[in-house]
């Protein structure tokens, strides 16, 4: 059962919307703007998923947290889904597939700007699995 959230995402407006409605959904959401300490808050936080942006910092730090929590015993367990415009700014919607089959607990891709509906669906998705 999916409790506890981690948002890691550097845009403040959106993962304050995120969050506010995630938490009047019950959930408790953690959340990290910096991709050089999301690892560590993860450790911290203890998520049971992890909502993921991509660009943040630099351009592909979604896939360099996604690349190092799927190589930590520790962590590999905990479901990432991203979410994120990346795939839709870079032209490449027809190939989300093939880049996030790199790791095994990537279970979806949300496009930004996500409706709340659509993030509990996929929360309610990744529990049934």
């Amino acid at each position: 059962m999916i409790r506890k959230i981690l948002i890691v995402d550097d845009d403040a407006d959106f993962v304050e919307a995120c969050g506010n409605f995630l938490e009047s959904a019950d959930y408790e959401i953690g959340i990290e703007s910096s991709e050089n300490e999301a690892i560590k808050k993860i450790r911290l936080f203890r998520p049971d998923l992890v909502f993921l942006d991509v660009l943040m910092q630099t351009e592909t730090g979604g896939f360099d947290i996604a690349d190092k929590l799927w190589k930590d015993e520790t962590l590999k367990a905990i479901p990432v889904v991203f979410l994120t415009g990346y795939f839709r700014k870079k032209m490449l919607l027809d190939k989300e597939l093939e880049i996030t089959r790199k790791w095994a607990n990537v279970r979806g891709i949300l496009d930004k700007p996500v409706k709340p509906a659509t993030l509990l669906a996929m929360i309610k998705k990744i529990e049934a699995l």
